[in-house]
């Protein structure tokens, strides 16, 4: 007796197949994400080199780091790497149901010969 059925297998596959675009694009969305990470605090460490105010690096940085910009870029790359690690749960998820199933099957139906 198989405690995984056909119809989550067939479900399994249809998620399989289904998540494949919205999983690359939230790979992309997290790749963005990162390098603006990395623009916004160039920018915001020119821009404090700049200004005169700040002398050593570490102030700058910490200038940098604490700005608003800086800190909504932290967010953004969050939500994304959110969103990309759930669809990627949820694929291996429906990937070890498939194993399990074909596991089963296959056990199944070695007892049966």
């Amino acid at each position: 007796m198989n405690i995984i059925g056909n119809e989550a297998v067939e479900e399994a596959l249809a998620y399989l197949a289904e998540s494949a675009e919205p999983f690359a694009n939230a790979r992309a969305l997290r790749v963005v994400s990162e390098e603006k990470l990395r623009i916004i605090r160039s920018d915001l460490f020119m821009r404090a080199t700049e200004s005169g105010q700040f002398k050593t690096v570490s102030d700058k940085e910490a200038w940098a780091f604490s700005h608003a910009e800086y800190r909504v870029a932290v967010e953004d790359l969050g939500k994304a790497v959110q969103t990309e690690e759930l669809i990627r749960c949820n694929r291996i998820a429906s990937e070890a149901r498939i194993e399990a199933w074909r596991t089963m099957s296959a056990t199944a139906r070695s007892a049966n010969v």
